[in-house]
């Protein structure tokens, strides 16, 4: 989509992110065949640009979330280096708009028990990398997997 069509829909949508994809995959479903949604992301997959205002490392956080978001649907796990969530966590920690990682987290300690990172001061929220990444981003799939005093404070916080 240009960027344009990206900001209209992002506006029609209230600048809510789950709106605008719920409206998105609604069109695609209704006016594409299957065949030709995996034709049309086969034809996007070396392209380089990014969404307006996302920066290399925000893409690189992006595709781990989305890809942990599909391997966890069908049910098998994705196993990337423990560096590459570090190096997520660490960009989408201070993540603010569109996604809210920022805000989510306020006042709340992450602690990976899997890697060498943790973030913030206050209630603790303990769990592998890739728990964390999701959680911090707004899947509340990946809360279940997590201990601490802070989990329930991070589920009441939502994913917008």
């Amino acid at each position: 989509m240009s960027k344009g069509r990206i900001f209209w829909s992002f506006l029609t949508s209230g600048f809510n992110l789950d709106k605008m994809s719920a409206k998105l995959v609604e069109r695609m479903t209704t006016t594409m065949s299957t065949e030709e949604i995996v034709a049309r992301t086969r034809e996007t997959a070396g392209v380089k640009s990014a969404p307006p205002g996302l920066k290399p490392m925000g893409v690189f956080g992006e595709v781990l979330t989305h890809s942990n978001d599909i391997s966890e649907a069908i049910g098998r796990p994705l196993d990337l280096p423990i560096e590459h969530y570090v190096a997520a966590l660490d960009y989408m920690k201070d993540v603010q708009p569109v996604l809210g990682c920022r805000k989510r987290i306020a006042g709340l300690e992450l602690h990976a028990t899997d890697a060498t990172w943790s973030t913030g001061q206050g209630p603790l929220v303990e769990g592998g990398a890739a728990d964390l990444l999701l959680a911090m981003t707004g899947r509340h799939a990946a809360l279940d997997s997590l201990t601490g005093d802070g989990v329930e404070i991070l589920r009441s916080r939502g994913s917008g």
